[in-house]
C-alpha cells in the first residue's frame, strides 16, 4: 500500500510511505528557499514538495492508494476547544477573551475559529490534490499530535513503547502520551495548549531578542554560559507543575484566545513585573532551559512509572519541537527504567506528513504492527538526489571552477586534515533539521576558535555550537 502524506502549516512537507516504510520525504522550505515555509500564508501551499516526492517515487493517481493529511477533523477540534475552555480550564479571562476579543484579524469568528480554520485548510489541500488527479482518493485526517506520535513509534523499532509528544501547539494540544502496543497507539493523556511549555520557551526566546519558533536552539546554546540557580525561583512563579501536569501560571494574568494561542509577547513580559530585568541573558536562558529539562523529565517520569508497574523497563519514543532540545532528551534518557530513547529525526512539524502517512498505513493494516521492529528507520536520506551530469551542468552554469575526483571521500579527508572547510553535497538530502553529511559543512574538531570565525562567516550567532 502506498500513501501520500501532507502537512500544510509552518514547516509544511510531503512524504510517501509504502508498506510501512518512508520512501521519500522533504520539507517545502528546501525547495522554495523560504525558511519555515508556511503553506497557510503568502508562502503558498506545499506543491513543490508534493511534486518532488511523487517524482522521486514514480507515484501518481494509478498507484497512490490513500492520502493522509496531518489536520484534525474540524468538528472534532471545535468540540475539544470548547470542552477544554469551558469545562476543564474555566478561566474567566480566557473565556471572555475568546468570546469578545477584537485584537486580531480573525476574531470575528470568536469561538468557532477552530472549525473554520481547519475546514479552510482541508479545502485548500483538496484543491491542490485535484491538480495532480488525486482528489478522489480516500483521505484520512490525522490529529497533529497523533501524527507526531506515529512518526516516532512506527520508525523507532520497538513494538512496546511509551510515546511522548510535546511542542508549542497543534490542533488544540501541546502534547500527548500514547501507549504503543503491537502496532497500536492508545492515547493515555493530553496536554492542553493553554499550558504549553513549548510556548513558554517561545516567550523567553522572543524576550531575549530572538525569533520564536525559529531560534529556540540559540537559547539552548546560550544557556550553557549562564547559572540557572539565579533565576529558578522566579521562573517557578511563571511556569510550574501540579503533580505531573504543566501549569502556565503567567498566562493566567493575560487574556488568551481559545484557539489558536497567539501569544501576546509584550503583555506576557509586562506581566512578569520586571522580575527578570536585572539578570544577564545567559542566566535567563539557563533558567528557562533548566526548568524545561526538569519539568519535561518529571512529566515523562510519571508515565514511565505507570508502565513499570507491568514491565521491568520501557522504551520511550518522542517527537514534537520540544524534543529538538538535546539536553531535554538527555534528561529523559537518564530516567530510571528507561531502556532506550528514540526521537524521530524530523521531530518538528516538518515530520508530520510522514507521521500522518505512517498512521494511515497501520490503521488500515493493523496486522502489520508485528513488523515494526523490522522496519526501524535506518537513515533519513529521504530527499532528492542529483546525477553527476546534473551537478556538472549546474557547476558550468555557475562558472565556478571544479575538478572531478574518483575517490571524493579521500580528498575530503585530506582537505580536512589541512584545516580546510569543506561543503559536502552528495546523495539524497537529509529529512529534518540536522545536517547529517549529505548537505553539510565540515571542519576538523581540533580548533577551539571555530565557533567565533566560522559562525561569523555563516552569519550564525557566535555562541552557537557545532555538532
Amino acid at each position: 500500500m502506498r500513501i501520500l502524506g501532507i502537512y500544510d502549516d509552518h514547516n509544511c512537507s510531503s512524504a510517501v510511505v509504502e508498506d510501512g516504510r518512508i520512501i521519500a520525504a522533504i520539507e517545502e522550505e528546501r525547495l522554495s528557499r523560504i525558511k519555515f515555509h508556511n503553506g497557510n500564508s503568502t508562502d503558498g501551499p506545499p506543491w513543490r514538495s508534493l511534486e518532488k516526492v511523487l517524482e522521486m517515487t514514480g507515484s501518481d493517481s494509478s498507484n497512490i492508494d490513500r492520502i493522509s493529511i496531518a489536520i484534525e477533523h474540524p468538528a472534532q477540534l471545535q468540540k475539544y476547544v470548547l470542552k477544554d475552555l469551558f469545562l476543564k480550564e474555566k478561566e474567566p479571562k480566557w473565556i471572555l477573551h475568546s468570546m469578545f476579543s477584537k485584537s486580531i484579524r480573525w476574531d470575528r469568528y470568536f469561538l468557532f475559529y477552530a472549525y473554520y480554520f481547519n475546514q479552510r485548510r482541508i479545502l485548500k489541500l483538496k484543491k491542490l490534490l485535484k491538480k495532480y488527479d488525486l482528489a478522489d482518493k480516500p483521505i484520512d485526517l490525522v490529529n497533529h499530535h497523533t501524527a507526531h506520535a506515529a512518526s516516532a513509534y512506527y520508525t523507532g523499532g520497538s513494538k512496546n513503547a511509551l510515546v511522548v509528544t510535546l511542542d508549542g501547539q497543534g490542533d488544540g494540544l501541546a502534547g500527548t502520551i500514547f501507549r504503543g502496543r503491537e502496532g497500536k497507539l492508545d492515547l493515555m493523556a493530553k496536554v492542553p495548549s493553554f499550558h504549553s511549555i513549548g510556548l513558554f520557551y517561545n516567550l523567553i526566546t522572543w524576550m531575549l531578542g530572538f525569533k520564536p519558533n525559529r531560534h529556540e536552539g540559540k537559547i539552548t546554546g546560550l544557556a550553557a554560559y549562564g547559572d540557572p540557580e539565579k533565576t529558578r525561583e522566579i521562573y517557578e512563579k511563571f511556569f510550574d507543575m501540579d503533580g505531573h501536569e504543566f501549569r502556565y501560571k503567567l498566562a493566567k494574568k493575560v487574556l488568551h484566545h481559545a484557539y489558536p494561542h497567539r501569544s501576546n509577547y509584550p503583555k506576557l513580559v509586562k506581566a512578569m513585573d520586571g522580575l527578570l530585568k536585572d539578570f544577564t541573558r545567559e542566566d535567563i536562558a539557563a533558567g528557562v532551559q533548566d526548568i524545561t529539562e526538569k519539568y519535561v523529565a518529571r512529566f515523562v517520569e510519571h508515565y514511565v512509572n505507570l508502565e513499570l508497574k507491568d514491565n521491568d523497563h520501557i522504551d520511550v519514543r518522542m517527537a514534537g519541537g520540544v524534543f529538538a532540545n538535546v539536553k531535554v532528551n538527555q534528561r529523559v534518557a537518564e530516567l530510571d527504567g528507561v531502556s532506550s530513547v528514540f526521537i524521530f529525526p524530523s521531530m518538528g512539524d516538518g515530520g508530520l506528513s510522514a507521521g500522518a502517512a505512517l498512521w494511515s498505513f497501520y490503521n488500515e493494516n493493523p496486522e502489520q504492527g508485528i513488523e515494526i521492529e523490522k522496519r526501524k528507520i535506518k537513515d533519513v536520506y529521504l530527499g532528492p538526489e542529483y546525477t553527476q551530469k546534473e551537478i556538472e551542468e549546474s557547476l558550468k552554469k555557475s562558472k565556478n571552477p571544479y575538478k572531478f575526483y574518483d575517490n571524493i571521500e579521500e580528498k575530503i579527508g585530506e582537505l580536512l586534515a589541512q584545516g580546510k572547510v569543506v561543503a559536502r553535497f552528495n546523495g539524497r538530502m537529509e529529512y529534518g533539521p540536522r545536517a547529517l553529511g549529505n548537505r553539510s559543512i565540515l571542519y576538523q574538531a581540533t580548533d577551539p576558535t571555530v565557533n567565533d570565525w566560522l559562525n561569523h562567516k555563516l552569519k550564525r550567532t557566535e555562541f552557537m555550537p557545532f555538532a
